[in-house]
């Protein structure tokens, strides 16, 4: 079974992972994932926000995003701080995305 594609009226598209199609839709929440989570579920995967991921990977939640929040999270994983290349953002973001349905803002 192909991941379904979400697009939304502007363009952006994602790709719904298997687990989140094939999870019970009872079980499958749609939620709104404060950035700060989202990052710290991501890069810190024995933290304490860790099972987060997990929740998203599994089916469980489907994060909902809009073209502003992605941007946000792209210029948050760009800190020094998290001294992370282009690619890395990149595979970073691959772990996530394609977990989330995009939406509009408006």
């Amino acid at each position: 079974m192909a991941n379904p594609v979400i697009s939304d009226d502007k363009g952006m598209q994602t790709v719904a992972g298997p687990s989140a199609a094939e999870a019970p839709p009872a079980l499958r929440l749609r939620v709104v994932l404060d950035n700060n989570v989202v990052v710290s579920a991501l890069l810190f995967p024995k933290g304490q926000l860790a099972w987060v991921r997990g929740l998203w990977t599994s089916g469980r939640i489907i994060p909902l995003v809009c073209r502003q929040t992605v941007a946000e999270l792209i210029r948050v994983l760009a800190y020094p701080k998290f001294k992370l290349s282009a690619e890395d953002i990149q595979t970073v973001l691959a772990e996530y995305l394609p977990f989330t349905i995009a939406v509009d803002r408006s």
